[in-house]
């Protein structure tokens, strides 16, 4: 699936393009679409096909994802993706640093009764952090009507 991120001055947005060539978009807002690009690492690095650019890919439109119904049916997986998307978001901001982050994701999943995945290693994690930094460096050079686009596998 192609994952296009088109850069904007007032809202970004996002499509994605499935192998059947089907797609999906919406307008993010006027930030940068930095949750939805964590999304993408974390999904990618750790390895997740039920998260949120996972069930894009299986059909799911981005609207629908949006739904609290449909989240409501959606497979641990996907809890499990948003809350590795959060946490790398937490450390890039600062928030947390690099050796809380298995902390971070590991208490959460227990509250939410999901299997921690088992390598949350700082390697690992540094890696992750790595990508979704040079990505967010990558949009943020983008000028306004360029997109950023991706693979998703």
């Amino acid at each position: 699936m192609i994952v296009r991120l088109k850069k904007s001055e007032r809202r970004h947005r996002l499509t994605c393009i499935r192998e059947d060539g089907s797609r999906t978009s919406a307008n993010l807002g006027p930030g940068v679409p930095s949750h939805d690009l964590a999304h993408y690492v974390a999904e990618r690095h750790f390895g997740i096909r039920g998260g949120f650019f996972g069930n894009i890919a299986a059909g799911y439109s981005i609207e629908a994802l949006s739904d609290k119904d449909v989240i409501g049916t959606l497979s641990p997986e996907s809890l499990l993706a948003e809350v590795l998307a959060r946490a790398l978001g937490s450390v890039s901001t600062g928030a947390c640093d690099l050796g809380q982050f298995d902390l971070l994701v590991s208490e959460e999943l227990v509250r939410l009764g999901i299997q921690v995945p088992e390598d949350l290693s700082a390697a690992a994690t540094a890696a992750a952090l790595a990508e979704f930094t040079e990505l967010l460096d990558r949009y943020a050079s983008l000028g306004n009507g360029e997109a950023l686009q991706l693979k998703f596998d």
